[in-house]
């Protein structure tokens, strides 16, 4: 089984050693631990404090760059190395960038995987089947109800010059 292990700070660091070491252990895995470099210093020196190298790093960080721009790295670094390395399970740990992007990148290829390109409504409805996932991991309970937009009265969006309905239940205005 193929396990990757993406992390990028100290406390991700601190708390995935111990099952990279155990998994690394274990014949049945192959693991890939991947360094996004959100913390680069810290993450490595944890790591070398378990004796763990890693097998991959993103390096993404530059200086002065935005939360935006770090995300957006991340993002861009996951496809192609999730694509070299075809992981059974993505792993990450805590709510830092680097663990939600890996997810968000795992999630998009998943779908990706069961639509066809030229499949514009598949498209889409990969794309709103991804945001729903990701509302359900932000708002918890209260992404069942964004699943009923027109009963919550937010299926429409009003302004002074007209009323149209919403592309996208998920947009709440």
């Amino acid at each position: 089984m193929k396990l990757l292990v993406v992390l990028g700070t100290r406390p991700e660091a601190i708390k995935l050693a111990p099952l990279v070491l155990a998994a690394r252990a274990r014949p049945e895995f192959q693991v890939t631990v991947c360094l996004t470099g959100q913390h680069a210093d810290m993450c490595a020196s944890v790591l070398d404090l378990f004796g763990i190298v890693a097998d991959v790093d993103l390096a993404v960080m530059r200086p002065g760059q935005t939360l935006t721009a770090v995300t957006v790295s991340v993002l861009e670094a996951m496809r192609p190395l999730l694509e070299r390395e075809r992981p059974d399970w993505l792993l990450v740990q805590g709510d830092t960038t680097s663990a939600f992007v890996a997810a968000l990148a795992a999630q998009a290829r998943l779908l990706e995987q069961h639509v066809a390109p030229a499949d514009a409504r598949g498209a889409r409805d990969a794309r709103d089947l991804l945001l729903e996932r990701q509302a359900h991991g932000l708002l918890g309970q209260a992404s069942r109800q964004l699943r009923r937009p027109v009963a919550l009265g937010l299926g429409r969006h009003r302004s002074e010059e007209h009323t149209s309905e919403l592309q996208s239940p998920y947009v709440i205005s």
